[in-house]
């Protein structure tokens, strides 16, 4: 016995949640069922994110290198070579980026 205190409720039962009934719910007029949200798993959340820090440039991370190089057009040597001439400064590397573009040494492959 326990001492009449509730029961904890397992994970995800549906406590206190109104759950869509076809026999019932038709005959009372309800004719949809409630919307269902979407969970965002693991991987969805990696495939939104920008950088971590995004004052820096990091160059170990795939996503990260991915995310800067669409950023500034650029393919994934002419975004390494930014940061090996100016450092890993967002900024800076925009700085650099463009100002290669504009001397028409770097752009889209």
């Amino acid at each position: 016995m326990n001492g009449g205190l509730p029961l904890p409720t397992p994970i995800g039962s549906p406590v206190g949640k109104r759950l869509y009934s076809p026999d019932t719910d038709a005959a009372q007029g309800v004719e949809d069922e409630p919307p269902v949200a979407k969970e965002i798993t693991m991987a969805d959340a990696s495939r939104n994110r920008g950088p971590a820090d995004p004052a820096r440039v990091n160059l170990e991370d795939r996503l990260e290198r991915l995310y800067w190089c669409r950023k500034w057009g650029v393919s994934e040597m002419q975004l390494r070579a930014a940061v090996k001439a100016v450092g890993d400064s967002a900024a800076a590397v925009d700085r650099q980026i463009q100002r290669k573009k504009l001397d028409g040494n770097i752009g889209r492959n």
